[in-house]
């Protein structure tokens, strides 16, 4: 088997470019198959994750202005280099399968570039925004393009059984994230230390992460919550002032990027994500990889899909601030319910194994 996959880049330590790395490793070793991967903005740096020697990773420079919208005439006339360079490498290769993982602009077009080559669209965040909010005669006219377009992908992948509703293609397949497979002892979840971790963006929903903190640091002062993540588009600044306005500087602290976040997990002693929205979070399977309990805002549509079983008992309705720093308190307050939810955690993550998941993935293209 012979597979291409697409994304812009694999140099941040986001979760498309952890996933994708676990994958294309994983066929690559275990399968046998080959593999390439194609970024159109790698700027000639190190991928964050390490990449099976037999991966081919292939950069075709668009270099698209990120600070700037696709559609602005900057980024507009990067587009017939794109289509150029982008449909010569694929029929150079001439692969079984091409994979677009992240989306953007080659998304429209790419169905169209060799017909005889199949095409699969993978989806890693929720449409549910798309589909609940006002929407403008803009924005709708947007979904029925991409609509349109999605009929032509041979298969879209999408992270969870509720995401499917928003798709109107014929051939969608559900396949979750996996698990990492974690070595060694799990967290011994005596710290008083709390953390969370993800893109510092606005749908992360740090500032109300640092909000429901406030709550619980008046029960307990000693406890410290660590956020690790990467800035995106100065929201870094905005939360260290909200932290540094409500007094909290001693007791949250913003640790930027870690080279090992699973390791980091070993550390703390619970897991906690407020979230505005999440499809499949792959930070969730880590943290309980290593047996972190997890208290969750049950945003759409992705935890409830991944906090199953005792689990579930941790979810809180969605951006209800007050209930989330009880539940984070109570843990807090109770050593022995830590290790009984770190304990299900663990088993809970083992359902989304790399070999069960993989096993999907070989199923669902060989076929």
């Amino acid at each position: 088997m012979n597979i291409v996959f697409i994304t812009d880049q694999l140099y941040k330590a986001g979760g498309i470019e952890r996933v994708l790395s676990l994958k294309a490793n994983y066929m690559a070793r275990v399968f046998n198959w080959d593999i390439t991967i194609l970024t159109s903005e790698q700027k000639g740096k190190q991928t964050y994750f390490e990449l099976n020697s037999k991966i081919d990773l292939i950069d075709i420079s668009i270099n698209y202005n990120r600070d700037k919208s696709y559609f602005s005439f900057e980024n507009l006339k990067r587009i017939p280099k794109h289509l150029l360079e982008l449909r010569k490498t694929i029929n150079k290769i001439e692969p079984d399968y091409v994979i677009s993982v992240s989306f953007g602009l080659d998304f429209y077009w790419l169905p169209f570039i060799n017909k005889s080559i199949k095409k699969v669209k993978e989806f890693h965040s929720s449409r549910y925004y798309d589909f609940y909010q006002n929407r403008s005669i803009k924005q709708k006219w947007k979904l029925k393009i991409r609509a349109y377009i999605e009929n032509k992908y041979d298969r879209l992948i999408i992270l969870n059984q509720g995401e499917k509703q928003y798709y109107k293609n014929r051939d969608i397949s559900v396949i979750p994230n996996p698990a990492p497979n974690t070595k060694g002892t799990p967290a011994k979840l005596d710290t008083k230390k709390v953390m969370a971790a993800g893109r510092i963006a606005p749908v992360k929903g740090f500032d109300t992460l640092v909000a429901a903190w406030e709550l619980v640091v008046e029960k307990h002062p000693e406890w410290q919550l660590d956020i690790f993540g990467d800035d995106y588009l100065g929201t870094t600044e905005k939360l260290n002032r909200m932290i540094f306005a409500r007094g909290l500087e001693n007791s949250v602290r913003l640790m930027g990027v870690t080279p090992n976040i699973v390791n980091e997990m070993k550390n703390y002693s619970l897991y906690l994500m407020t979230s505005e929205t999440e499809c499949f979070p792959m930070v969730l399977l880590e943290s309980m990889s290593v047996g972190l309990p997890v208290v969750s805002f049950d945003c759409p549509t992705g935890p409830k899909f991944i906090l199953l079983e005792e689990q579930a008992e941790l979810l809180v309705p969605d951006q209800n601030v007050e209930v989330f720093a009880d539940k984070v308190s109570r843990l807090i307050s109770n050593k022995s319910s830590r290790l009984y939810y770190g304990r299900q955690a663990q088993k809970v993550a083992k359902e989304f194994s790399l070999d069960r998941i993989m096993k999907i993935w070989k199923n669902t293209l060989v076929k």
